[in-house]
């Protein structure tokens, strides 16, 4: 039996059936347009225009690694650890963001650090598991050390923040929704660089998938599907503080009693 198929996200069954388990009854291999006989000249002028315009998309459809190669919501990203240069710290401010979920969908904690002056974001630490209670959610944000900081958590939810109040998250704060919230988050979180942690492999893999329906809805405008995105909304609850965030350079005196960053801030994956 033969199988052929174009590259698609990292997280598509296929991946995990037929190339990550090796199997002596299985030979799994990728091609790609370099070694393609039958494309002249011309097909290959296209693949080289795509390498130095749109990395991305040279990757998967011209590499033919895994991932897709348009229509995701964020592109702007790469995994890595960040470092924060010295004397830089006072640009940096952390944003934690709560999507809640149980039986079909997984809740979500995400936490990052951003830079509005140079538009960067670091994704630091995050969990993201299925039929979590409100007990198990508030433990686990305290296991983290995270349960004294504002966490934007889904307005829809009233009672499950007020539970977590009641169970010691004492600054859970509603996101605030409203006729294109979701696009406006996105748009705005879209004029940053993003670097993912290593270790945060469930955002990794929803920034990997998470795309645009195929067709505009009735504005003509295209929405994100609703799927692969748990982490996502917790980023964009939490991103709605970011634009109150106006970092200013104080003086070193003030800057060796309080920086921006502290040691708690630093919890969570940060490899400083």
């Amino acid at each position: 039996t033969t199988i052929t198929f174009n590259p698609w996200s990292a997280a598509h069954w296929l991946k995990k059936r037929f190339f990550d388990k090796k199997s002596p009854d299985v030979k799994a291999f990728s091609t790609n347009y370099l070694i393609n006989e039958f494309l002249d000249e011309t097909d290959r002028a296209v693949f080289e225009r795509m390498r130095l315009t749109n990395p991305r998309k040279y990757e998967v459809a011209g590499l033919g690694n895994w991932g897709i190669s348009e229509g995701l919501v964020y592109e702007n990203w790469t995994v890595g650890k960040k470092q924060i240069p010295k004397g830089e710290e006072y640009k940096w401010k952390s944003f934690f963001g709560l999507d809640y979920g149980y039986t079909n969908d997984p809740t979500g904690f995400v936490g990052f650090m951003a830079n509005p002056i140079d538009k960067e974001m670091y994704i630091y630490c995050e969990f993201c598991k299925k039929r979590m209670l409100n007990c198990d959610i508030a433990a686990k944000i305290k296991e983290m050390g995270f349960s004294k900081e504002r966490i934007r958590a889904d307005c829809a939810e009233p009672k499950s923040n007020d539970d977590l109040r009641r169970l010691g998250i004492g600054r859970i704060t509603p996101s605030v929704k409203g006729r294109d919230s979701i696009l406006n988050g996105i748009s705005a979180i879209n004029e940053y660089r993003i670097t993912v942690n290593p270790d945060c492999t469930d955002m990794i893999r929803e920034l990997s998938s998470y795309v645009y329906e195929d067709r505009a809805g009735e504005n003509g405008v295209k929405n994100p599907k609703d799927s692969n995105n748990h982490l996502c909304d917790a980023m964009r609850y939490a991103f709605e503080d970011v634009k109150h965030f106006h970092p200013q350079k104080e003086d070193e005196d003030k800057e060796e009693k309080r920086a921006a960053i502290s040691g708690s801030d630093l919890t969570g994956g940060w490899d400083i």
